[in-house]
């Protein structure tokens, strides 16, 4: 981003719970704003899925996931999930047959770069997804 590119946009700031509806309710909301604000089906496709990998986690691994945030960059759109863990991320080798473990490795194939910031009482973990050049 340069000085003259156009601040990021807040989209969506959701906040989010602990129960097994959270993830559904998270994925369902941040559909609809996908819609409202026109982004590629493939890319939409991508950002809920890594979305729903990431509440999964606050939820299963962050004491509860705490909000879902979606930003507009002028050529990307980048998605943050806070939760209250004082765990960090971190991708595992897994066995070629294990059923799970596998979030962290799907986020990373499914976007431009992901990483997390530490917070009081948690943290923040992001993702980012490259907008198609228009022409």
């Amino acid at each position: 981003m340069t000085p003259t590119d156009p601040p990021a946009r807040r989209l969506l700031t959701l906040p989010l719970g602990a129960d097994s509806t959270t993830v559904p309710a998270a994925r369902h909301r941040l559909a609809a704003v996908l819609r409202e604000h026109p982004v590629p089906d493939e890319l939409a496709d991508a950002i809920l899925l890594v979305a729903s990998e990431l509440v999964t986690n606050a939820v299963e691994h962050g004491g509860g996931a705490e909000r879902l945030e979606l930003e507009r960059e002028p050529d990307a759109v980048v998605l943050r999930v806070s939760d209250r863990g004082p765990g960090l991320p971190e991708q595992r080798p897994r066995p070629l047959d294990s059923v799970r473990g596998r979030g962290l490795a799907l986020v990373e194939a499914l976007t431009s770069g992901w990483g997390y910031q530490q917070e009081d009482g948690g943290k923040s973990v992001w993702s980012r997804f490259e907008l198609p050049q228009q022409n």
